[in-house]
Protein backbone atom coordinates (compact mmCIF):
# COMPACT_ATOMS: atom_id res chain seq x y z
CA UNK A 1 0.00 0.00 0.00
CA UNK A 2 3.00 2.46 1.06
CA UNK A 3 4.33 1.62 -2.24
CA UNK A 4 1.60 2.29 -4.28
CA UNK A 5 1.20 5.42 -2.82
CA UNK A 6 4.60 6.35 -3.08
CA UNK A 7 4.46 5.31 -6.94
CA UNK A 8 1.28 7.59 -7.44
CA UNK A 9 3.43 10.42 -5.74
CA UNK A 10 6.55 9.79 -7.68
CA UNK A 11 4.61 9.86 -11.17
CA UNK A 12 2.74 12.61 -10.05
CA UNK A 13 6.06 14.56 -9.67
CA UNK A 14 7.30 13.74 -13.03
CA UNK A 15 4.11 14.82 -14.52
CA UNK A 16 4.50 18.04 -12.96
CA UNK A 17 8.26 18.35 -13.87
CA UNK A 18 7.21 17.21 -17.63
CA UNK A 19 4.29 20.05 -17.73
CA UNK A 20 6.78 22.90 -16.39
CA UNK A 21 9.39 21.80 -18.86
CA UNK A 22 7.21 21.63 -21.63
CA UNK A 23 5.88 24.91 -20.53
CA UNK A 24 9.69 26.13 -21.10
CA UNK A 25 10.00 24.95 -23.96
CA UNK A 26 6.57 26.88 -25.53
CA UNK A 27 7.45 29.92 -24.36
CA UNK A 28 10.81 29.42 -25.75
CA UNK A 29 9.39 28.92 -28.65
CA UNK A 30 10.98 25.35 -29.36
CA UNK A 31 8.51 22.86 -30.80
CA UNK A 32 11.17 19.77 -31.03
CA UNK A 33 11.63 20.04 -27.45
CA UNK A 34 8.17 20.75 -26.55
CA UNK A 35 7.53 17.97 -28.78
CA UNK A 36 9.70 15.63 -25.95
CA UNK A 37 8.40 17.09 -23.09
CA UNK A 38 5.05 16.84 -24.19
CA UNK A 39 5.90 12.90 -25.15
CA UNK A 40 7.26 13.32 -21.28
CA UNK A 41 4.23 14.83 -20.20
CA UNK A 42 1.70 12.24 -21.99
CA UNK A 43 4.53 9.30 -20.58
CA UNK A 44 4.41 10.56 -16.56
CA UNK A 45 0.54 11.45 -17.01
CA UNK A 46 0.37 7.18 -18.16
CA UNK A 47 2.55 6.39 -15.19
CA UNK A 48 0.05 8.24 -12.75
CA UNK A 49 -2.87 6.38 -14.32
CA UNK A 50 -0.96 3.26 -14.24
CA UNK A 51 -0.36 4.06 -10.37
CA UNK A 52 -3.78 4.95 -9.94
CA UNK A 53 -4.88 2.03 -10.98
CA UNK A 54 -2.45 -0.27 -9.24
CA UNK A 55 -3.98 1.56 -6.19
CA UNK A 56 -7.73 0.74 -6.74
CA UNK A 57 -6.24 -2.78 -7.51
CA UNK A 58 -5.21 -2.96 -3.90
CA UNK A 59 -7.90 -1.29 -2.74
CA UNK A 60 -10.58 -3.53 -4.54
CA UNK A 61 -8.06 -6.43 -3.42
CA UNK A 62 -8.47 -4.90 0.38
CA UNK A 63 -11.81 -4.85 -0.57
CA UNK A 64 -12.60 -8.43 -1.27
CA UNK A 65 -10.27 -9.95 2.01
CA UNK A 66 -13.17 -7.31 4.07
CA UNK A 67 -15.98 -8.92 1.93
CA UNK A 68 -15.29 -12.54 2.77
CA UNK A 69 -15.35 -12.63 6.04
CA UNK A 70 -18.59 -10.24 6.21
CA UNK A 71 -20.06 -12.45 3.51
CA UNK A 72 -19.65 -15.79 5.90
CA UNK A 73 -21.16 -13.94 8.99
CA UNK A 74 -23.65 -12.82 6.77
CA UNK A 75 -24.47 -16.75 5.28
CA UNK A 76 -23.66 -17.82 9.68
CA UNK A 77 -26.45 -14.84 10.26
CA UNK A 78 -29.15 -16.16 7.97
CA UNK A 79 -28.67 -19.65 9.37
CA UNK A 80 -28.84 -18.74 12.94
CA UNK A 81 -31.82 -17.04 11.70
CA UNK A 82 -33.41 -20.13 10.23
CA UNK A 83 -32.36 -21.84 13.65
CA UNK A 84 -33.96 -19.15 15.59
CA UNK A 85 -37.60 -19.66 13.97
CA UNK A 86 -37.35 -23.20 14.22
CA UNK A 87 -36.84 -22.64 17.72
CA UNK A 88 -39.85 -19.99 17.94
CA UNK A 89 -41.72 -22.50 15.51
CA UNK A 90 -41.04 -25.73 18.21
CA UNK A 91 -41.39 -23.38 21.28
CA UNK A 92 -44.75 -22.20 20.29
CA UNK A 93 -45.74 -26.14 19.68
CA UNK A 94 -45.07 -27.32 22.64
CA UNK A 95 -46.85 -24.10 24.52
CA UNK A 96 -49.58 -25.37 22.39
CA UNK A 97 -49.50 -28.44 23.10
CA UNK A 98 -48.47 -28.31 27.33
CA UNK A 99 -52.10 -25.62 26.97
CA UNK A 100 -53.71 -28.46 25.63
CA UNK A 101 -52.30 -30.94 28.25
CA UNK A 102 -53.32 -28.70 31.11
CA UNK A 103 -56.86 -28.43 29.83
CA UNK A 104 -57.21 -31.80 29.31
CA UNK A 105 -55.89 -32.02 33.03
CA UNK A 106 -58.48 -29.73 34.03
CA UNK A 107 -61.66 -31.59 31.95
CA UNK A 108 -60.36 -34.83 33.82
CA UNK A 109 -60.03 -33.21 37.34
CA UNK A 110 -63.72 -32.04 36.56
CA UNK A 111 -65.24 -35.33 35.07
CA UNK A 112 -63.69 -37.28 38.03
CA UNK A 113 -64.91 -34.51 40.69
CA UNK A 114 -69.01 -35.30 38.79
CA UNK A 115 -68.06 -39.03 39.13
CA UNK A 116 -67.04 -38.83 43.15
CA UNK A 117 -70.29 -36.10 43.15
CA UNK A 118 -72.55 -38.64 41.53
CA UNK A 119 -71.59 -42.12 43.21
CA UNK A 120 -71.93 -40.05 46.59
CA UNK A 121 -75.25 -38.97 45.42
CA UNK A 122 -76.00 -42.64 44.50
CA UNK A 123 -74.40 -43.96 47.65
CA UNK A 124 -76.25 -41.51 49.87
CA UNK A 125 -79.91 -42.47 47.66
CA UNK A 126 -79.16 -46.04 48.04
CA UNK A 127 -78.51 -45.13 52.00
CA UNK A 128 -81.35 -43.51 52.15
CA UNK A 129 -83.89 -46.12 49.99
CA UNK A 130 -82.65 -48.54 52.51
CA UNK A 131 -83.12 -46.82 55.72
CA UNK A 132 -86.83 -45.80 53.89
CA UNK A 133 -87.12 -50.46 53.74
CA UNK A 134 -86.01 -51.05 56.69
CA UNK A 135 -88.45 -48.45 58.75
CA UNK A 136 -91.32 -49.68 56.58
CA UNK A 137 -90.41 -53.43 57.30
CA UNK A 138 -90.16 -51.98 61.30
CA UNK A 139 -93.43 -50.32 60.74
CA UNK A 140 -94.85 -53.18 58.94
CA UNK A 141 -93.94 -55.37 61.98
CA UNK A 142 -95.29 -52.96 64.40
CA UNK A 143 -98.58 -53.34 62.86
CA UNK A 144 -98.74 -56.53 62.94
CA UNK A 145 -97.83 -57.20 66.29
CA UNK A 146 -100.60 -54.04 66.97
CA UNK A 147 -102.79 -56.08 65.35
CA UNK A 148 -101.89 -59.50 66.51
CA UNK A 149 -102.08 -57.98 70.65
CA UNK A 150 -105.64 -56.48 69.70
CA UNK A 151 -107.02 -59.99 68.09
CA UNK A 152 -105.50 -61.54 70.80
CA UNK A 153 -108.34 -62.41 73.77
CA UNK A 154 -108.02 -60.14 76.46
CA UNK A 155 -105.17 -58.32 74.60
CA UNK A 156 -106.69 -54.87 73.96
CA UNK A 157 -106.37 -53.68 77.61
Amino acid sequence: ELAVEAEVQSATARRRKATAAAKVARTAGDHRSQRIYEYDLLKAMREQLQAVEDEMSMIILQDDALEFPINRMTSQLAALSVRVDDAKRRAHRRRVVATDALASLEDERSRVRMREAMRSWASQTAEREKAERYREAIEAMWAKTQQQAAAAPGGGD
